[in-house]
């Protein structure tokens, strides 16, 4: 035999191709050698045929196959007959690519149909192919199945050339992906296993009979039958496991992410397919209980998981879990979820339990420290859609209750130990808040009311939209002390300090009733704070019929606080103020950033009507040369102590009583912008003298005042002795001769003249033009005082009149 297949090779393998060709319906070419083997194989001959390509017969601009060898076994004693049968086929590293088109034909049907058989020079007689190392894709566009696979190695084994046989199979495969009528099965899992099956020419039917099939280590059990001709299908499989691992692996990978999860649990599936082939009605049952898992990105462990559901196609692909349950550290939770159309990725979600709220730490929150407390849901229906091209679920629906129970922790930003308690309920978008209670440090903070709009507000990042929140209610504090609020930057953690859209966060529209029993700024601290909150715009808020106890007095009107991005925040003031001290004053809030006038120099008690802008940078660091005021003041049993201006005039005319003067009361009008104090020119009716006095002091210390003073009346007060009685009160500045001084430079270094009445009236006219200038400022937003008295600036003021 050996000395036979020697000799006769060549003729051998011709007429093995010759007959190869004859039985295809399409084109075979073989660019590598063509060998025979006898010894390897015995007792088969094989025909082994190396970089093989088969034409796609449909369109020859494709491949069927592409692969590196095919065998065919040869039975060796058909050697000697007219045709040379073929048991089996072996096909090793490459590709093929079956295509079942819509109307039935396929590209695979490539053996001819021919009775006459006799007639040529190789019989096929299957009865084994084996295939290694190929990708398969297989694509019935009639039944609607898609299969992607590598196959590391697969047996196929019966009596192919029988009208009805047997089929056994061995199979290692790794499957990619498995669609049945566009639902997705299997993607990317390891496959393997053994079927018994029988395949019946009519309707070609196969039925499964004994089989088992492992996917990712879960043991299945398939039976029922599979029909093409007649395009039905029953088929079912069960299977039941102790990993979670491996449970999870089955789920469809483009629907949720959960490499990450791994554990152990019960769990039973069973799946059925019935009805139409190309279009079946699936439905899945699973289970799973006592389960135990692990999400290895936050190093978080969830025990006594129990869930159970259901999958159907039908009307849509939906899946339904029926109960879930689970507990994390002290979190329990429980209740429903269903998913209608998997293709529209909407989830309805149903749930109540207890989160301890130190948990979520395990998801490294920012710029928070939870160290207790817990938060209890109470039916709470969540909506959710998932956008896929950046893998998140949006909220769209928030029905059911949450309440904040002794929630405490810490603002790092701000260095502040916090607590949270409160009961908030949720209807159709909207919070009705009952008692929300915030403590932050010693600052307390109370909330009743309603909000609207939470959901889109807290996820405008990703519906990328700038939806206002809408907030109603009601604000009350003990105390809130501002000071407490700056920020600390000392983290080095450059994500924490990144700049934040602020007024995305404030884009809120607010009608709420303040009421504040102290507040503190600085060293300044007011108590019976009343006012009504309003917002329509993103980061600007109106404080209107604001009243409030300071000072030693009395406030009331308007303030409106702007916030920028570039964390400056603006004050607009339109306010009266009614026996303020205003020494104090001037000490609490740090002489407004000058030091021209400073608490040390003046005292007394201030009646004003008061126009003020301000801005603070980081919220709390005021800025001066932002500063811009005016006022109409009186200030009463006031004092003015060794101002510096007033002591170089007493050292100029050899009164030392003018570096301390008393005076009953003082009216006049003050201006501040630019970092410049205007004083409207007025009388000054002292214990020891009385002046006339105006002009304008910078913060920087340069001054440009006049003085008028009555000759007889100061010639009294030289003779006066140092400490004079308010008996001795001295105010005729009628009659006789005005002396008219001029004091400029700088404080420390001044020039002091007398003067004409030209200086005066330049005094005046610069005094009238920073007047015009800050009405036109503070006019630019009407809206500052809508429903509020128009502040008045006099037309007739007097200024120093030289006679």
């Amino acid at each position: 035999m050996v000395l036979y297949i020697y000799v006769k090779q060549d003729e051998i393998k011709e007429k093995a191709i010759d007959g190869l060709n004859q039985k295809l319906a399409t084109k075979v070419a073989v660019d590598g050698l063509i060998d025979i083997t006898f010894f390897k194989t015995f007792p088969n001959i094989t025909l082994e045929l190396n970089k093989v390509s088969v034409v796609d017969k449909f369109d020859d601009k494709k491949s069927l196959a592409n692969v590196a060898k095919i065998n065919f076994s040869i039975n060796p004693l058909s050697l000697f007959d007219e045709q040379l049968s073929i048991k089996s086929i072996k096909i090793k590293n490459g590709f093929v690519k079956l295509k079942t088109f819509k109307d039935g034909k396929s590209n695979y049907n490539i053996l001819k149909q021919n009775s006459n058989s006799k007639t040529k020079s190789v019989s096929i007689n299957l009865e084994e192919i084996i295939i290694e190392n190929i990708d398969l894709v297989y694509d019935d566009r009639k039944n609607k199945i898609y299969i992607s696979t590598y196959i590391n190695k697969a047996i196929f084994s019966g009596k192919f050339y029988n009208k009805d046989f047997d089929i056994f199979i061995d199979i290692n495969t790794d499957t990619k992906n498995l669609s049945i009528a566009k639902t997705s099965f299997l993607n990317n899992n390891k496959l393997k296993g053994s079927f018994d099956l029988f395949y019946k020419a009519e309707n070609s039917c196969i039925s499964f009979k004994k089989n088992d099939i492992n996917i990712d280590g879960t043991n299945f059990t398939c039976f029922g039958d599979i029909c093409t001709a007649s395009n039905l299908i029953n088929f079912n499989a069960k299977a039941k496991g102790n990993s979670l691992e491996n449970a999870l692996s089955l789920i469809p990978k483009n629907l949720f992410k959960l490499e990450a999860i791994n554990g152990n649990g019960k769990y039973a599936i069973d799946i059925s397919l019935i009805g139409k082939l190309n279009k079946p009605k699936i439905n899945i049952d699973f289970i799973l209980e006592n389960a135990v898992a692990e999400l290895e990105k936050f190093k978080l462990k969830v025990n006594k998981i129990y869930a159970s559901g259901s999958f159907s196609n039908t009307p849509k692909n939906n899946l339904i879990i029926k109960q879930f349950s689970l507990e994390s550290e002290k979190t329990n939770l429980k209740g429903n979820m269903t998913i209608p159309d998997l293709a529209a990725k909407k989830m309805e979600l149903n749930i109540e339990g207890n989160i301890f709220m130190p948990l979520l730490e395990k998801f490294k929150i920012k710029n928070i420290k939870i160290h207790s407390g817990f938060t209890k849901l109470n039916n709470l229906e969540f909506n959710f859609n998932y956008r896929k091209q950046d893998s998140v679920w949006l909220a769209t629906k928030l029905d059911g209750g949450i309440v904040f129970e002794n929630i405490q922790g810490r603002f790092k930003k701000i260095d502040q130990d916090f607590k949270l308690d409160g009961n908030l309920k949720f209807a159709n978008k909207k919070a009705s808040v009952k008692q929300l209670q915030l403590l932050i440090g010693k600052n307390d903070i109370s909330f009743s009311g309603t909000i609207k709009n939470a959901l889109n507000f807290f996820q405008n990042d990703i519906f990328g939209t700038n939806d206002e929140l809408i907030v109603n209610g009601k604000i009350e504090s003990n105390l809130f002390n501002i000071n407490d609020f700056s920020i600390h930057s000392n983290s080095k953690n450059k994500e924490n300090n990144k700049d934040i859209d602020l007024l995305k966060w404030l884009n809120i529209y607010s009608n709420i009733d303040l009421s504040i029993d102290k507040l503190i700024y600085k060293k300044l601290e007011v108590s019976n704070v009343k006012a009504k909150i309003k917002s329509k715009k993103a980061g600007l808020f109106s404080l209107k019929n604001l009243k409030a106890d300071a000072l030693n007095g009395k406030a009331n009107g308007n303030i409106e606080l702007r916030f920028f991005n570039n964390k400056n925040l603006e004050v607009f003031l339109n306010t009266k103020m009614k026996n303020i001290d205003i020494n104090k004053l001037f000490n609490d809030l740090d002489n407004f950033g000058q030091k021209t006038i400073t608490s040390k120099n003046i005292k007394g008690n201030l009646n004003a009507n008061l126009i003020m802008s301000m801005v603070f940078k980081n919220f709390v660091q005021f800025k001066p040369k932002d500063l811009m005021l005016q006022t109409d003041f009186v200030l009463q049993d006031g004092e003015l102590i060794k101002l510096n201006s007033l002591q170089s005039l007493a050292k100029y005319l050899s009164v030392e009583q003018l570096k301390n003067i008393h005076f009953g009361m003082y009216k006049s009008s003050v201006s501040i912008v630019n970092e410049t104090i205007y004083l409207k020119d007025s009388k000054i009716e002292s214990n020891l003298v009385s002046l006339n006095f105006g002009g304008s002091h910078t913060f920087n210390n340069e001054i440009n005042y006049a003085i008028k003073l009555n000759l007889k009346n100061l010639l009294a007060t030289k003779f006066k002795k140092k400490k004079t009685l308010n008996k001795d009160f001295v105010n005729n500045t009628k009659g006789g001769i005005n002396i008219f001084i001029s004091m400029k430079g700088t404080i420390d270094n001044p020039i002091i003249k007398m003067d004409k009445e030209s200086s005066s009236k330049k005094i005046k006219e610069d005094l009238k033009k920073e007047k015009e200038n800050l009405k036109n400022i503070f006019k630019k937003d009407k809206s500052f005082f809508e429903d509020e008295e128009e502040f008045y600036f006099e037309e007739d003021e007097e200024f120093i009149m030289f006679e």
